[in-house]
This record gives structure tokens, C-alpha cells and sequence, in this order.
């Protein structure tokens, strides 16, 4: 079976769930292929009938090292953080060290989350969710990938962006799916 086939089986098995339940089964699912210690999704606020003007809301948030506080919150589609960027541009992010950024980049990396949880942000892997038409409808952010082997926190390997290169179009189809499905149901 393949990655694709394995992941659209385990969402199929689950039944009907709702957009958000939805979301945090798709969060766990990535992390733990690519053994991902914490994870965010970003989705539009409104995923039916997307708009750049949408602001991103954090739909799913997950860390095994520390407790998080699943409150929503959002932040404004531009270039001026990582998940903005992404969705701005539909470019994929791999960074090695969130702390040593290229200073020639547009966009940075907030440290509060990691000030005020007494947590490290080191690599990331974050990637952008797109509906049948080709536009952004949400944001993976993938952090901290565990290295077994080396025992520690490493950069995300290749295979984990060919992967999700590969999961992005049906990840973004199955989300505006069941938005779709909340709706005509509302």
C-alpha cells in the first residue's frame, strides 16, 4: 500500500468527523511518519470559498515534549511569518535551525511560543494545503524532526518533502471536501 493509499485509508476508517477532528487526524498521521515532535496546521478562515484576504487560523497544534493549549488563534496571510509566507507563495520550507535564518529571507520565526513554553524550536518542514482549484487553503508545520539513529533533533530528511510533496493535493482535497460537506449540511 502506498503512503497515499495508507493515509487516505486510516482518514476513511474514521468515519465521519468533523473539519477540526478531521485536521488534528491528519496532524498526528504526518507526524508520526516523519517523527515529528510537534506540529501545527493553519487553515483559511474561510475554507468553502478561500480569499487572500483570509487570515489563517490555527486549527491543530500538537507537541509531545510539552502540553499546548489547543485555543484557536490566527495570524494574516502575508510574508512576514513562515505559515504566512507559505500560503502566500505555495512554496514548501525546510528549514534546518528556526534560529539562524537567512537574514535575506522575508519572512521569521516567532520565538514566543518557545519563550513562554519553555520549549526549542530547532527544524521544520512546513508545507501549504491546496483545494481542487489550485489555491491555498492551509498550512502544515512540521517541527523538530527525531533522528533515531543520532538520538536527536535533526533537520527534516528528503524523503519527508518528497512525501509530502506527494500528500499535499490530497490532504488539501480531503479537508475542502468535508468543509464542503459541513456546509451543504449547516
Amino acid at each position: 500500500m502506498s503512503l497515499i493509499e495508507e493515509f487516505v485509508h486510516t482518514i476513511s476508517i474514521k468515519g465521519q468527523l468533523d473539519t477540526h477532528k478531521l485536521v488534528e487526524l491528519i496532524l498526528a498521521k504526518l507526524r508520526r511518519h516523519t517523527i515529528a515532535e510537534a506540529g501545527s496546521i493553519f487553515m483559511v478562515e474561510n475554507l468553502v470559498d478561500p480569499t487572500p484576504e483570509d487570515n489563517l487560523v490555527c486549527y491543530s497544534i500538537q507537541n509531545d515534549k510539552i502540553n499546548v493549549d489547543p485555543q484557536r488563534f490566527s495570524i494574516p496571510q502575508n510574508e512576514s511569518s513562515i505559515a504566512g509566507y507559505v500560503a502566500t507563495t505555495g512554496e514548501f520550507l525546510e528549514i534546518d535551525n528556526l534560529y539562524a535564518l537567512d537574514a535575506s529571507v522575508p519572512y521569521s520565526f516567532n520565538p514566543s511560543f518557545d519563550r513562554e513554553n519553555n520549549y526549542h524550536s530547532k527544524s521544520m518542514l512546513s508545507f501549504p494545503l491546496k483545494n481542487i482549484e489550485g489555491t491555498v487553503i492551509g498550512v502544515v508545520q512540521l517541527i523538530n524532526h527525531f533522528d533515531i539513529e543520532k538520538n536527536d533533533i535533526t533537520a527534516f530528511k528528503l524523503e519527508h518533502l518528497d512525501d509530502a510533496k506527494d500528500l499535499m493535493p490530497v490532504i488539501g482535497l480531503i479537508i475542502e471536501r468535508c468543509a464542503l460537506k459541513e456546509k451543504l449540511s449547516a
